[in-house]
């Protein structure tokens, strides 16, 4: 598998993150209509999959960025 869609539309998720970010949503949509008896609509899961991959990925970036932030007044410092 080369890199492709997921890299276009997620930038630096790997497909991993993808995988487990929908299974864990389809399990929630799963247990809401076995135990709450209310049936999500799949193009509803597949929002909250979108948003919520975005939302990781700002964090990704932002802990990158703090990261990088920290090492440099960290070598300054030294």
């Amino acid at each position: 598998m080369g890199e492709g869609s997921g890299q276009d539309n997620f930038g630096q998720l790997d497909w991993f993150d993808i995988a487990l970010t929908t299974s864990w949503a389809v399990w929630g949509a799963r247990n809401k209509e076995v135990h709450d008896n209310v049936r999500q609509n799949p193009q509803e899961t597949a929002a909250f999959i979108r948003s919520y991959l975005v939302e990781f990925q700002r964090c990704k970036k932002f802990n990158s960025a703090t990261d990088r932030s920290e090492r440099r007044a960290l070598e300054t410092a030294s």
